[in-house]
């Protein structure tokens, strides 16, 4: 389980570098609409658009990361995959070629 100290250090390991030029783009279509009421709502923390939209994305990616890393079993489930890790070695292929494919996502070391 990702833990809130976890979640800090992801966000150490993402946040600019000191001395780290911004020299990467992301551009977006928005409405009229969505366009100003992120431009108040950056107004109202006193941040540029692009220190709000940076932020607020660094959270969503954090929080994404964190969604796909975690695992969830009910307690039954949990009991049984205990009882089966702890059971005689066996190798599964569908299990070993699963832990062969190259990740999604690269987090940093």
């Amino acid at each position: 389980m990702t833990t809130r100290s976890d979640s800090q250090s992801m966000t150490a390991a993402y946040a600019a570098v000191p001395g780290e030029r911004r020299s990467e783009r992301l551009d977006l279509r928005v409405t009229p609409t969505e366009a100003s009421f992120i431009r108040q709502a950056a107004a109202s923390r006193r941040q540029s658009v692009t220190e709000f939209l940076t932020a607020a994305a660094i959270q969503a990616a954090e929080r994404a990361i964190e969604q796909d890393r975690r695992v969830v079993l009910m307690n039954e489930v949990f009991d049984r995959l205990v009882d089966e890790m702890d059971g005689p070695e066996e190798v599964v292929p569908a299990l070993a070629n699963l832990i062969r494919r190259p990740r999604r996502l690269k987090l940093p070391e």
